[in-house]
């Protein structure tokens, strides 16, 4: 019986952070560009891909990463700049459908 009472607090956890979940994993890249969609928004675009980890309760799919890009702060209050080639870190999604780097 304590068995059953495991697995099913386990599931029961597992639907919850699935529910409240939109995307993760983890990420190193090449940096291919960068995009500016309007005066407030800076989005790195990637190229090759070193290491790409989904979440294994959350997962955020490569390919949207790949199409969508990384939303980025802007620099200088304005300026859509990044000072390296290679982005890495952790990338979530939010509710709004932006992934960033975290």
């Amino acid at each position: 019986m304590k068995a059953f009472t495991v697995i099913f607090a386990i599931l029961t956890l597992s639907a919850f952070a699935n529910a409240s979940c939109i995307g993760e994993a983890q990420i190193i890249a090449k940096v291919d560009s960068l995009k500016t969609d309007s005066m407030t928004t800076c989005r790195v675009m990637i190229s090759s891909v070193r290491l790409y980890n989904e979440s294994i309760i959350c997962p955020l799919d490569l390919s949207e990463v790949m199409s969508e890009g990384i939303e980025i702060g802007l620099k200088n209050g304005h300026d859509c700049e990044f000072e390296s080639d290679v982005i890495s870190g952790i990338l979530v999604k939010n509710k709004a459908g932006v992934i960033f780097l975290e």
